[in-house]
């Protein structure tokens, strides 16, 4: 029978032990250099981070927010001017009436204080806020929640002589 074969390597553990000594003596001596009279000045361990740049102040939060159904899918949104904000974000959910219970949910953006959102769900109480956008990537705080219901329109407005539902 053969011997054992010897390895080609050294085993790597004793690299790794003087490592960790290496590292735990470190951890030591900056865990208690004040207790020797040693203080590091700079701060700790490399000194006091400070930012590279500062992020601008967002615009005001919305307080005027007004909700109008124009339509059986549409609401028109109105505010008032925000200072420092270049342009609004519209957020809007709302649940799907039975037996789906769905949640649906949406956003849009625009440059002006009105905004028609079209393609709403009838029979949905949406709620909305506006979020104010300034320069850079801050937003304001949400406006208070503006809440209308979608009208399901009446069976009536469906016509049997080719109008609207008519597949004639």
């Amino acid at each position: 029978m053969a011997a054992p074969r010897k390895p080609r390597h050294a085993p790597l553990w004793p690299v790794a032990l003087v490592a960790l000594a290496v590292g735990f003596v470190l951890f030591l001596a900056l865990t208690f250099a004040g207790s020797f009279g040693i203080h590091i000045e700079s701060g700790y361990p490399f000194g006091t981070p400070t930012p590279h740049t500062t992020l601008p102040t967002p615009p005001a939060p919305i307080i005027d927010t007004d909700a109008t159904v124009v339509s059986g899918n549409a609401v028109t949104l109105q505010w008032s001017t925000v200072t420092g904000a270049s342009n609004y974000v519209i957020v809007y959910e709302g649940y799907k009436p039975p037996p789906s219970n769905e949640f649906t949910w949406g956003h849009e953006e625009t440059e002006s204080m009105s905004h028609m959102v079209v393609g709403l769900f009838p029979g949905v109480a949406y709620t909305f806020h506006v979020y104010a956008h300034g320069d850079g990537v801050r937003y304001s705080d949400g406006s208070q929640p503006a809440v209308v219901e979608v009208q399901i329109p009446p069976d009536d407005d469906m016509s049997d002589e080719g109008g609207v539902g008519s597949y004639e």
